[in-house]
């Protein structure tokens, strides 16, 4: 690793950090901790599985691995954030079309990379935008189709009245995108607070500098959040034509 040589030893003593919370729960309250070390012990299999993967990208760094490797993740995390099967579908195309779109923009556009499908830019780019994606997107979806079952009666008596499609989604639309992005702008701002200062230690750790850094996260942070829309909007549309053929 760049900048860093971190012995098996160093490895060990940073493991031994766990011993005072572990300690904590042993001591209040036996049986949480039993949960925490298997849960404990999952997360650091999927770390160590991940890490392998993206070993194994990083160093070969072919184009559709890459892309391969990006669908899995944006997968993934549909199946972990779709609460219904219904919704699975709808989450899935909204988040892929959103995460492409912006991060074939961010990339070609906006950072200028030359070549986007690059691991070192590609993977980190998506992860980011897929994560704000398909959070802002399952909310917007889910509080749309609660409100859109609740008051059926209310879109079929404004479609009786010659309201198109579009315009009676439209108050349905308004309740899910601030289901979304209120709570969204709200986690933006504790974010500006407590995990900036994490995240860009890690892009200083890689070696940029704190301007550079600084302007990454942001750039990404804005990208998430159009991600975000764009992801509701779809899901909104394609839930919708799921409704009517099933009709």
């Amino acid at each position: 690793m760049t900048g860093m040589n971190i012995s098996i030893v160093g490895v060990l003593l940073g493991v031994l950090l766990l011993a005072f919370p572990l300690g904590l729960l042993y001591w209040l309250d036996r049986k949480s901790l039993v949960r925490t070390v298997k849960q404990l012990v999952q997360w650091l299999v999927f770390v160590a599985l991940t890490a392998a993967v993206l070993r194994y990208v990083f160093v070969f760094n072919r184009s559709w691995l890459n892309i391969v490797y990006v669908i899995v993740m944006i997968i993934t995390a549909v199946v972990m954030y779709a609460k219904k099967a219904k919704y699975f579908v709808p989450l899935l195309v909204g988040t892929a079309v959103a995460v492409t779109v912006i991060a074939c923009y961010i990339l070609l556009v906006v950072f200028r990379t030359g070549n986007a499908l690059d691991a070192r830019w590609l993977i980190p780019v998506c992860a980011c935008l897929t994560a704000d994606g398909v959070w802002i997107g399952s909310k917007g979806l889910q509080a749309y189709d609660y409100n859109r079952r609740t008051h059926n009666g209310m879109f079929e008596f404004l479609i009786g009245n010659g309201a198109k499609p579009a315009e009676a989604m439209k108050r349905f639309a308004r309740k899910a995108v601030l289901s979304a992005f209120v709570p969204a702008f709200r986690r933006l701002s504790t974010m500006g607070m407590v995990v900036v200062p994490a995240m860009m230690a890690g892009l200083l750790l890689a070696g940029a500098d704190v301007i550079g850094a600084a302007l990454v996260f942001a750039l990404i942070a804005i990208g998430g959040l159009c991600c975000g829309g764009i992801s509701i909007a779809v899901s909104i549309i394609v839930s919708e034509q799921q409704q009517r053929k099933n009709r």
